[in-house]
């Protein structure tokens, strides 16, 4: 009972660096509400892509990320780019741009290495405090925008994909360096 209670609880943060305004948005979550996987990951990305959406400027998302086959580099995150951009109202198109593993030092790392540096002198006692220390690791040109997910938020994409991809269909997502989605104009 004493060890359960005493074991630390794992706190999850995906992070997203805007280039072209420089603002960080963190996506955080206990192990309590969700694994590291493809869903979660797929759920982050996809509510990211619809306040884009919502911005009502925004044509073409150019995503940089690493090559984690169980986060994004999988069928689901395919399917769900493929899904939010039928679903935008403004959107045209959608790029995600694999790294080469190992070589993927990225914009975004810079954030976690602000966020590391903010707590090497705090002590964490409840994971309550992480959106706080988060939100305000960096102060300028702006703090973080934090959203905190429970396990409700977290989508599930498994039709998604099974309508996306024929059921016995091979793929070798482990050699895409790009993908682009186009969104179709029917007139």
């Amino acid at each position: 009972m004493i060890l359960y209670y005493s074991r630390k609880i794992a706190v999850y943060n995906f992070t997203i660096y805007e280039s072209g305004t420089h603002k960080g948005f963190c996506h955080i979550w206990s192990e309590i509400d969700g694994h590291r996987g493809a869903n979660e990951i797929a759920t982050c990305v996809f509510n990211y892509i619809r306040s884009l959406d919502q911005r009502g400027d925004i044509k073409k998302i150019i995503f940089y990320c690493d090559s984690a086959y169980g986060q994004n580099k999988n069928k689901t995150v395919l399917a769900m780019l493929r899904y939010a951009l039928h679903t935008s109202a403004n959107l045209e198109s959608i790029q995600i741009n694999y790294l080469i593993p190992g070589h993927t030092y990225m914009p975004v790392d810079s954030m976690h290495a602000t966020i590391e540096t903010s707590i090497k002198k705090t002590i964490i006692w409840a994971p309550s405090q992480w959106p706080t220390i988060i939100e305000y690791a960096r102060k300028n040109p702006e703090s973080y925008h934090v959203n905190v997910l429970n396990g409700v938020d977290f989508l599930g994409f498994e039709n998604i994909v099974e309508h996306t991809f024929k059921k016995n269909q091979k793929l070798q997502i482990s050699k895409i360096a790009t993908a682009t989605i186009k969104k179709k104009q029917y007139r």
